[in-house]
């Protein structure tokens, strides 16, 4: 879901990825980056995360779902999100650092 949402934002040119979408997740992925597939038990927990007072935005809720699954941290800038971990303590969050050229 990261993929698809960093990929509508450059489409968008809301963010400037510096490259084409397939090698810029190429890149991520090549430095370390883990790939989580989303599955049955991510998508029934994502929308159980209303009951804690979660937005109602599905892609949010996946993501946030599945990180808590598989027991990883979120990097994530989305203040709803970080909001809303900062309450309930169910997933651990950190703010990305933003690497620039120049």
């Amino acid at each position: 879901m990261t993929f698809v949402e960093t990929t509508r934002l450059h489409h968008h040119g809301r963010i400037d990825l510096g490259c084409h979408p397939a090698v810029w997740r190429r890149e991520r992925l090549q430095s370390g980056l883990r790939e989580i597939p989303i599955g049955g038990d991510a998508a029934v927990e994502s929308v159980l995360l209303m009951n804690s007072g979660f937005h109602n935005d599905p892609a949010d809720q996946l993501i946030v779902a599945t990180a808590m699954l598989a027991g990883m941290r979120l990097a994530t800038t989305d203040r709803r999100i970080i909001a809303w971990a900062q309450q309930t303590r169910l997933v651990p969050v950190v703010e990305p650092r933003i690497e620039t050229e120049g």
